[in-house]
């Protein structure tokens, strides 16, 4: 399943380096996150990033992941999917500013192989359906997106 311990290892070096490179993120945004990215401040990133880093372990401490097919299991699928999404982010980022972008070594050194590796393993593995695992697409782009991006606005809104 999702391995926490690596996804803390991602998230520490996205909170370490965004320290130092989030007001050069915000000031040059690209055109169509200016508005939305422009008010980011690094309180808010990391309250979102806590939340997000504390919720695979939750659902392993929790969580029946030993039982195929089980609620647990589909959540922490879902969430290496949404990791492995992350990666994609990180390199288009990365392209975009042409420079690196907080979380791009993990990202490539970790997350991509480790989502490589437990996707298919999964598979072969029986823990997940052919159909739940294609059903998990649409789930990981709301995730990565409206879900994480409201996260992080309702972060704002306790980091005020």
């Amino acid at each position: 399943m999702v391995d926490p311990v690596l996804f803390t290892i991602h998230n520490a070096e996205e909170a370490f380096f965004m320290r130092y490179r989030i007001t050069s993120i915000t000031d040059n945004a690209l055109s169509y996150l200016k508005e939305y990215i422009s008010t980011l401040t690094y309180e808010q990133f990391l309250v979102a990033l806590v939340v997000v880093t504390v919720f695979p372990y939750l659902i392993a401490a929790f969580g029946n992941i030993g039982e195929k097919g089980s609620t647990a299991q589909y959540l922490l699928l879902l969430l290496q999917a949404t990791i492995f999404l992350n990666v994609f982010s990180h390199i288009s980022l990365s392209l975009s500013y042409q420079t690196y972008f907080p979380g791009f070594g993990t990202a490539l050194a970790i997350n991509l192989p480790f989502s490589f590796y437990l996707l298919k393993v999964g598979r072969a593995g029986k823990w997940i359906s052919k159909w739940s695992l294609i059903s998990m697409f649409p789930l990981v782009f709301l995730l990565h997106g409206p879900i994480l991006w409201g996260l992080v606005h309702i972060s704002g809104v306790v980091t005020n």
